[in-house]
């Protein structure tokens, strides 16, 4: 079973950066989605080598639903 993780950071200019995160049993990062809301843009990773997960106290749980809902969509309209 899939974990999935979300992790919220301040960009400075760039604003409030969301991102969530899918990872495997192990706890391994696979694919990682980060939506920056003041730009409504989105950034997709699924290389798995160039995903670093924040320490565990910086993130909570996320669901499926809310990772497949930024990963899903091409662009934010």
């Amino acid at each position: 079973g899939m974990k999935y993780l979300k992790h919220s950071m301040y960009r400075g200019r760039m604003g409030d950066a969301w991102t969530y995160f899918e990872c495997d049993d192990a706890g391994r990062a696979l694919r990682a989605v980060t939506y920056y809301a003041q730009l409504k843009k989105l950034e997709k990773r699924s290389d798995p080598a160039k995903i670093q997960l924040p320490p565990p106290e910086k993130v909570h749980p996320a669901t499926v639903d809310e990772f497949r809902n930024f990963w899903e969509i091409s662009e934010i309209t």
